[in-house]
């Protein structure tokens, strides 16, 4: 006498319909649910085929449907078993008996029914984890990467993973290696189980993906792996130091115990090193040591240092000047880097307008570029400023104002009027620019919507497709009315 499996034997116990169940029945393409349901037991594997991808289309599957899709999973035709998945993902929370059978199919010698099994298992969600954690042991690297990687698309919800995670640091594939890691950047791990094996990888692994990857988790660790990491960072090692400099810099404000190593690693052999020390020090707003290297006689830690300002934000309002003062520095390098500093530091760089003004409006134009970004960071206060510019008597000047405008957005709104004047210009790349620049404002450039849709019969196809997007950004339902009109 035949058995059913154990799996199949929960699942049928826990998704018995009730007696009195009084639901009309869903159905697909003029079929019944019903109908469907006993299709997927047809001899025909193309009859088969065709129920388990129209129980995967009825959103979310019926409890009623979920026995037949679990005796699917282990259907001989392989798009079956695909849709079945598909199927049960869809059902969320509530396929979790299916998770036995799920796991099975995660081992299925086909990779499309493997990735269904996993994709399923990840959109059940945290009651899968156990499963995945086991699959991160088994014996084909196939199934343990696939394990990984759906640990990791649970993010937090596959915290109860790390010890198994932890484990996978060592495994013998550098794939399976690679997306571990990567799970334990977004799974919210408990330290107490990865910090060691993490470390571990930035000092024994020699893929450098692994160890990338490692960094960006004991980044997001936090304070938790500071100390660890300010002792790698003095390693004679370089490829280590790298990778302890990433990790303090993805560790934020949490890295500012480590000031004083960051502050020497500014100095070390390894460019990279220096840079990502900089950064670091940006993020935890050390503007002193960063100011200090500013005046260094060395162009490229001048460079460095102000990518590090740049990263300070409101913190590096007293860098400012120094900044200003670094536009007339003897490198370009360092004169962009200053500009971009500029930018970063936002609204409290207000100061530095007219010098960016003047690069904008600067004949030769090599710092136009970023001048013109820095300016869309700073925002608000650059407005006035801009504004002006658009009486320019250069296009491409004036075109580079209306850019900036528009990246500003809401902020920008008295550039309304002279932008809706702008688009009566007999210079085709103007238009366009100031029809993008409203649309960008958004419902705050109302009063030009009429000089808007006077562009509906430019002869330039760009404006009149820019017109008509800027009066749906600014007003939806009479952009809908012009569309519609003939």
């Amino acid at each position: 006498m035949n058995r059913l499996p154990a799996f199949l034997l929960t699942t049928m116990l826990a998704f018995a319909p009730a007696a009195s169940a009084q639901t009309k029945e869903p159905a697909y393409e003029g079929r019944s649910l019903t109908d469907w349901i006993k299709s997927l037991r047809d001899d025909d594997p193309k009859v088969r085929r065709a129920a388990a991808y129209a129980l995967s289309r009825i959103a979310p599957p019926p409890r009623e449907a979920l026995l037949a899709l679990v005796g699917a999973l282990a259907d001989s035709e392989e798009g079956v078993r695909f849709y079945a998945a598909q199927a049960l993902g869809r059902l969320g929370p509530a396929a979790r008996p299916a998770i036995p059978a799920l796991s099975k199919a995660l081992r299925a010698t086909d990779s499309a029914t493997r990735k269904g099994a996993a994709a399923a298992l990840v959109r059940i969600g945290k009651d899968a984890g156990p499963a995945l954690s086991k699959a991160l042991a088994d014996p084909d690297p196939r199934v343990r990467r696939l394990a990984a990687a759906s640990l990791r698309a649970l993010g937090p919800q596959a915290r109860l993973a790390s010890k198994a995670l932890a484990r996978g640091l060592r495994d013998d594939s550098f794939n399976v290696r690679r997306e571990v890691a990567a799970a334990l950047v977004r799974s919210d791990p408990n330290p107490l189980f990865v910090l060691g094996p993490l470390l571990r990888v930035l000092t024994t692994d020699n893929d450098a993906d692994v160890c990338r990857e490692s960094a960006r988790a004991l980044g997001a660790l936090g304070g938790e792996a500071v100390p660890a990491l300010m002792k790698l960072l003095e390693d004679k090692n370089a490829d280590i130091r790298f990778h302890a400099a990433s990790a303090l810099r993805d560790s934020g404000a949490a890295a500012k115990p480590a000031l004083a190593v960051l502050t020497a690693a500014l100095k070390d052999s390894d460019e990279e090193v220096r840079a990502l020390a900089a950064e670091c020090l940006g993020s935890i707003g050390a503007v002193g040591p960063l100011l200090e290297s500013l005046r260094s006689k060395d162009a490229a830690l001048r460079r460095l240092a102000a990518i590090g300002l740049g990263r300070t934000g409101a913190a590096g309002k007293e860098a400012v000047k120094p900044l200003l003062a670094a536009l007339a520095d003897d490198d370009l390098a360092v004169r962009r880097a200053a500009v971009e500093a500029l930018g970063g530091i936002g609204p409290e760089a207000k100061d530095a307008v007219p010098a960016l003004i003047g690069a904008i409006k600067a004949r030769r134009g090599e710092l136009r570029n970023v001048a013109t970004v820095a300016l869309l960071r700073i925002g608000k206060p650059a407005v006035p400023a801009l504004i002006e510019l658009l009486a320019d008597p250069h296009v491409e000047t004036r075109t580079i104002a209306m850019i900036a405008l528009g990246g500003i957005g809401p902020d920008a709104v008295k550039a309304v009027a002279p932008l809706a004047k702008a688009l009566e210009d007999r210079d085709a790349d103007v238009r366009l620019y100031a029809a993008r620049a409203l649309g960008r404002i958004g419902p705050a450039a109302k009063p030009a919507v009429r000089a808007l849709l006077a562009l509906h019969a430019d002869p330039a196809r760009e404006v009149r497709l820019a017109a008509l997007e800027a009066v749906r950004r600014i007003d939806p339902e009479l952009a809908k009315k012009a569309a519609e009109a003939p």
